[in-house]
């Protein structure tokens, strides 16, 4: 039975993973997703009791933050009221209980068997980026649309290089594997154009470079150097040479330029910083200047600010849809998440604990000009997160190869015997 349950709850993980380009471009149907929803209330029923079991993986201090501004969220939503295209229901199961019950399975069954759901969540990503993958290159604009999957795509590109990297320092894969894989990526972010997405992919990479190799001896200190130098020069060539490239050099586009300075709405230092999306961070500061502790609630900025498009930054989502309060809380959970992997990574190991950092430090990044509150690609890194930052010491005996369990054993036996 248990066996029957961890295969059910890899195929929901899978499912949730790829469930948006495999609904828009092979399904075709379900466009309310009452598959997911059906999956998740038996996924649910069929754990609760293995939840309760692992109940101290979801009492640390940085799950109950989550916890916390997860249902804080919620209530300032209903009591601001916000703006529900397709009813309340969608809206809370889109914006909430999808990704926050994908979150708890990851955390349950990467706790119980890490490596194995770290190659599951893997192909799962694996599997949207080639189920996307006809859309995304045939034209850019479709991507966009209201099926599209825009910047997701890109965004699912970085998730998919972290598991890797993960994979690598966890040696699943070999480093000419994740190379690899790293130009194939790289290529789908250049064409991308997405910032983000690039910048992101530049701080993981970074930190594989960093905490390559177990001792830092002579040689190590040698490809050190040499793959900082080849990725100082891929970042150089990609900014020079490609679309994503030709946007970091931009920053800011024109005619939204051009309105802010009609408007004298221009403020240098934030359009320096974060080009066009600066527009947005204006226009949300003014609305937390008014709603200062709780917010305007969440979803309602572009109905507020007179804007298109949603806001695209979730440290403004916080501060602007649900205040002081909302952003403070977002801001301790990060900093928990830090002392927590800081704190464990003596059991852990400090190089696995230096590349889950560097993947805190590229959704930090992304945080900027995206939001992730609701992201299922965002739930793969919090959940690792979570693992890798209140891991309990493996006890002593499962640190020793098969050949000493195995010789632990026949002692254990010939003891009992010669003292019968």
């Amino acid at each position: 039975m248990k066996q029957l349950i961890k295969a059910y709850n890899y195929f929901f993980i899978f499912m949730c993973i790829i469930w948006q380009p495999f609904q828009y471009y092979i399904l075709k149907v379900d466009g309310a997703g009452r598959t997911i929803l059906i999956l998740s209330v038996l996924v649910v029923l069929l754990n609760v009791f293995e939840f309760w079991k692992q109940k101290k993986l979801y009492l640390t201090p940085a799950f109950l933050c989550w916890l916390v501004l997860f249902c804080y969220s919620m209530w300032n939503a209903f009591s601001k009221g916000f703006y529900a295209e397709f009813g309340t229901f969608k809206f809370l199961r889109d914006k909430y209980f999808d990704s926050f019950i994908l979150l708890i399975l990851l955390m349950l069954e990467l706790k119980k068997d890490k490596k194995t759901c770290l190659w599951v969540i893997w192909f799962a990503i694996g599997v949207y980026m080639l189920i996307g993958l006809p859309s995304f290159i045939q034209n850019p604009e479709e991507r966009f649309s209201v099926e599209g999957i825009g910047n997701l795509y890109p965004l699912h590109a970085v998730a998919f290089l972290f598991v890797s990297s993960v994979l690598l320092v966890e040696e699943r894969i070999r480093m000419w594997f994740f190379v690899v894989i790293t130009l194939g990526i790289s290529v789908l972010i250049f064409l991308s154009g997405t910032r983000k997405a690039f910048g992101a992919e530049v701080i993981i990479l970074l930190g594989v470079v960093i905490n390559n190799g177990k001792k830092r001896n002579l040689w190590a200190w040698i490809r050190l150097v040499f793959l900082g130098a080849v990725l100082a020069m891929g970042v150089y060539y990609a900014i020079n040479n490609t679309t994503v490239g030709e946007r970091i050099l931009e920053g800011t586009d024109e005619r939204m330029y051009v309105q802010l300075v009609e408007n004298q709405r221009l403020n240098d230092f934030i359009m320096k910083m974060l080009g066009d999306r600066g527009v947005q961070y204006e226009s949300a500061l003014e609305l937390f200047h008014e709603h200062y502790w709780t917010g305007i609630g969440l979803t309602n900025f572009m109905d507020m600010s007179g804007g298109d498009l949603v806001l695209h930054s979730e440290y403004m989502v916080q501060l602007c849809e649900n205040g002081m309060i909302g952003f403070v809380l977002l801001m301790l959970f990060y900093v928990l998440l830090v002392i927590g992997l800081v704190s464990n990574r003596k059991v852990v190991g400090k190089q696995k604990t230096g590349i889950v950092l560097f993947g805190l430090f590229a959704i930090l990044f992304i945080n900027f000009t995206s939001w992730t509150y609701c992201m299922n690609y965002a739930m793969v890194f919090y959940a690792i997160f979570f693992v890798y930052a209140f891991s309990e010491p493996v006890k002593k005996e499962y640190q020793l190869t098969q050949r000493e369990q195995f010789q632990r054993s026949l002692d254990r036996i010939f003891g009992t015997a010669s003292n019968a």
